[in-house]
């Protein structure tokens, strides 16, 4: 039996490992693109053995293959993801996705580029051919059960191209590649390099096609239709607020939640994308909208619970690990208290500092600055770190990936109940001037 033949005997028996790895990634994928509102055809693949052994024969003549490990170690795409972009320029957003989702293990490889092919060198193509980026990568640990961790050392190879260029990459790789009645006259190369330009002109109207959809999503009387119209708004008007685009976040939970509330038009979300924390850490996108909506209207909290049940996303309720002591109202009701006090902690710094002085630009005034820039000793720091961890246990809580026990959001509560009795009435309002300038 020959190298290339026990290569391929050992493949057969691992073919069914390589699709469900290359399923888990094409899952991941979907899920993550569909809700950040990026419209996409996600497709997965094992090698198919038959395609596979062909590809080694061929490579075998030039690299002289001494063992099967020499050729596992060649070959990187056992399994494949293809993601089919309906906008190419969504591009950069999906970039995003597989660097923070899966671990990068290389420089993406951009096409076109130095790319070996076996056209006739009588042959000048007019156009630039296949256009794509392909990612090697792995499944990160974290983001598997148990029993799918054997599939965490597994290469996987991510394609990215527009649906038009999957298409035509296609034909022109199992003609070019895979010819089934020798190679390729003139002619036919020609009239493949033709649908190349075709395809390219393709990506320019749908570019146009996106640049319409964006103008007509923008008129502030109409509700958004789905959550890919409301991605396509926020896109568009967060480009234009700075410099670089944000990770947007779970925009199928935003549009849910802004239905249930009646806040569905683009002049409903407007004034919220002009209130961005631009001063706090990185948070995504959605995740700030809906705090700046909660905080000022704090009766919102039990939609934006319901609608992350209907979803399926695990809501503050469901986070929680029940036991034999676990007593679900018992929760609810310190829930309650808990959200209540932070939201008359903020309502409180809005009213006692906001109005009487102008934030400067890229500024905002929140619980923990004002408590900050008063600090006078020690304890003071101590209380400090207390409510930046609680700050961050609402945010936990809010967006559903928390974990907290009855005793502590009572704790937190109390917490917040005599900073609100007593902090903020005991401080001269005047001497935070000094970071916010007076009103005039």
């Amino acid at each position: 039996m020959t190298i290339i033949d026990q290569f391929i005997e050992r493949y057969r028996k691992e073919y069914d490992y390589y699709l469900e790895v290359a399923k888990l990634c094409a899952q991941q994928c979907e899920t993550s693109l569909k809700a950040s509102g990026i419209r996409a055809i996600v497709t997965y693949r094992a090698k198919r053995i038959e395609s596979l052994k062909n590809k080694v024969e061929g490579r075998n003549k030039t690299k002289k293959f001494q063992t099967v490990d020499e050729i596992y170690n060649d070959i990187i795409d056992f399994a494949g993801v293809r993601i089919a972009l309906y906008f190419p320029s969504d591009r950069d957003e999906v970039n995003k996705h597989i660097v923070d989702g899966f671990l990068v293990l290389n420089t993406p490889k951009q096409f076109p580029g130095e790319v070996k092919d076996k056209e006739p060198s009588s042959y000048k193509k007019r156009f630039s051919g296949y256009w794509a980026t392909h990612y090697r990568v792995r499944l990160k640990d974290e983001n598997l059960h148990d029993s799918q961790k054997r599939y965490v050392e597994a290469l996987i190879e991510i394609q990215v191209a527009s649906v038009l260029m999957h298409a035509w990459s296609e034909v022109e790789h199992d003609l070019i590649y895979k010819p089934l009645a020798g190679d390729l006259s003139i002619e036919e190369h020609s009239i493949l390099d033709e649908l190349n330009g075709l395809v390219l002109s393709g990506e320019i109207a749908l570019e146009r096609l996106y640049e319409a959809i964006r103008r007509r999503v923008a008129s502030d009387s109409r509700s958004f239709s789905n959550h890919y119209e409301l991605a396509s708004y926020l896109y568009e008007n967060v480009a234009k607020a700075g410099d670089t685009e944000p990770v947007v976040g779970r925009v199928d939970i935003l549009f849910y939640f802004l239905r249930a509330i009646k806040f569905d038009k683009p002049s409903k979300v407007k004034k919220y994308l002009e209130m961005l924390k631009t001063d706090q850490e990185p948070s995504p996108l959605v995740d700030q909208l809906m705090d700046s909506i909660l905080i000022e209207n704090g009766n919102f909290y039990e939609q934006l619970s319901e609608i992350k049940k209907k979803v399926g996303i695990a809501n503050p309720y469901e986070s929680i690990e029940i036991g034999s002591s676990f007593d679900e109202n018992e929760y609810i009701s310190a829930l309650g208290k808990f959200m209540n006090q932070w939201i008359t902690l903020e309502k409180n710094v809005r009213i006692n500092y906001t109005k009487e002085f102008k934030i400067k630009k890229g500024i905002a005034l929140t619980p923990l600055k004002v408590f900050e820039y008063f600090s006078r000793n020690d304890a003071d720091h101590i209380h400090i770190e207390r409510l930046n961890y609680i700050r961050r246990m609402r945010n936990e809580i809010v967006h559903g990936i928390s974990k907290v026990s009855t005793a502590e959001l009572l704790d937190a509560e109390q917490f917040l109940k005599n900073l609100n009795d007593t902090f903020l009435h005991e401080h001269d309002k005047t001497t935070i001037g000094q970071i916010y300038e007076p009103s005039t």
